[in-house]
């Protein structure tokens, strides 16, 4: 299968837009491609990094902007489950409710196991109950409009986990005789259950949610940046906000010398025609700007080819916290801003020029404007493991991990965070498509108004009738 008929057969299946999707089979940062298939292999040395092992497979990997979601994205995903949505967990799937919802993702993977092919459907929302009724209270009803009324004859094990919420929360019916959840979890077995099964949470003694006034931040905050005006340059890039307190104390920071830091991969994948002008890259920390070779550890760039193939940067970035003695001097002034001495932001840039694109090229919107994809963040994270398994100093621990051991023999465990940035939007010079339409109508109404008089001048012949007198 080539891969045309792999996106139209996939633009199919999710009822999207996919065949505008522009496959690449370049590699992406290994540890993307690590979160992306499970059989990927890929060097421990972190700062290099390795091809696939995966025989004569090509990984192919591409990035839509945008896709407007219809009702209808759910329906050809949905006959691919043995009951369809008619019984078990799949009857709660509801397209108006889940399209409705905050934030909605859909995922199919395809694994190739040595019993045979492994398909994975993953729907998940967020789906938000106080908009509707000012309070936290929901049920399956109140937020898919339906309870299960019966179990999948086909499926050998459907669960639903709640998990535990420690502020004053009842749970209906109880997934165990006590009540009391397990590892955090309430369970449910709709194998086992009494249906119609119904499962709501509410709160007896709240009558009005309140909002709370301060929120956990992300580590890691990744924000677009386009500026520049006209038609033909401008500049793009990120700023990466940290929202993490002190990272390592002295006592911990010396345990971390020598290659093994945390960092950060940069990866960006712009059209073609955006011309990408790296020789002007520059990063600043907290707005004052530092040698971009004392904090990059190494990039891979592929080249873009026009109306082929799309341009690729990955930039390995040291961490803030792990810059030269130089580099942490000249940040004083950031210091006394921040009053804790860590850096709080780093922005990253470079130049741009459009190129111009043939009439049939443009978009049926082409004045809306034209989509950049989400630049990714990966944050790799190193913690020193003690003999007895326990971290020395732990950081989003829910986060998948590997163990790898360095050149003294310690045990560190690694943690990849990704963060994503929005979606931007470049306006390229646009051409008046009405112009032509225009030149018709015009020329066509001229043609009208003298075609008459033309054509009788051209076909007709005048000539002098004289009118005989009937009065003899």
């Amino acid at each position: 299968m080539n891969t045309t008929t792999l996106i139209n057969s996939l633009a199919g299946i999710f009822c999207a837009s996919l065949n505008r999707l522009e496959l690449s089979s370049d590699d992406p940062p290994s540890d993307l491609l690590d979160h992306l298939l499970e059989t990927t292999t890929r060097s421990r040395d972190h700062h290099h990094w390795n091809h696939s092992e995966g025989g004569n497979s090509v990984l192919h990997h591409g990035i839509l902007p945008i896709e407007q979601p219809c009702t209808e994205n759910l329906t050809p995903l949905i006959r691919l489950l043995p009951c369809d949505k008619r019984a078990g967990l799949a009857s709660l799937v509801d397209s108006h409710r889940i399209f409705d919802s905050n934030w909605q993702s859909l995922r199919l993977k395809i694994l190739n196991r040595p019993d045979g092919l492994d398909l994975r459907i993953e729907i998940e929302a967020v789906l938000n109950p106080i908009r509707e009724i000012s309070i936290r209270n929901w049920s399956f009803k109140s937020i898919f409009g339906k309870s299960i009324e019966s179990k999948c004859p086909l499926a050998s094990t459907s669960k639903v986990e709640i998990i535990e919420n420690q502020k004053n929360s009842l749970i209906e019916p109880r997934a165990t005789e006590d009540g009391l959840a397990i590892d955090g979890k309430h369970t449910f077995d709709i194998m086992r259950a009494v249906f119609p099964l119904e499962i709501e949470m509410k709160w007896p003694n709240e009558s009005n949610f309140i909002h709370p006034k301060q929120y956990d931040l992300s580590p890691i905050e990744v924000k677009r940046i386009i500026t520049g005006y006209g038609q033909n340059r401008g500049k793009l890039g990120v700023e990466i906000k940290f929202n993490e307190n002190k990272i390592r104390s002295n006592d911990e920071e010396k345990d971390f010398v020598g290659e093994k830091e945390d960092e950060l991969i940069y990866f960006e994948q712009f059209p073609w025609w955006l011309s990408i002008y790296l020789h002007t890259l520059t990063i600043k920390l907290d707005d004052h700007p530092i040698n971009p070779n004392e904090v990059i550890l190494e990039k891979k760039i592929k080249a873009s080819l026009q109306r082929e193939r799309s341009y690729l940067i990955t930039l390995k970035l040291k961490h803030p916290d792990q810059l030269s003695e130089d580099a942490q001097r000249r940040r004083k002034g950031s210091m006394r801003e921040n009053g804790d001495g860590q850096i709080r932001r780093m922005r990253i840039d470079f130049e741009y020029e459009k190129d111009l694109l043939l009439y049939t090229e443009y978009s049926s919107d082409a004045n809306r404007g034209f989509d950049l994809s989400p630049a990714l963040v990966i944050h790799n994270k190193l913690e020193l493991v003690n003999n007895s398994g326990s971290i020395t100093s732990s950081r989003n621990s829910d986060v998948e991990a590997d163990f790898i051991t360095d050149g003294e023999g310690r045990r560190i465990k690694t943690k990849s965070s990704f963060y994503w940035s929005t979606c931007g939007l470049i306006s390229l010079a646009t051409p008046d498509f009405s112009m032509p339409y225009n030149v018709i109508i015009v020329t066509s109404t001229v043609i009208a108004l003298f075609f008459g008089s033309v054509f009788n001048l051209l076909v007709r012949e005048f000539k002098i009738v004289k009118i005989k007198n009937s009065s003899k």
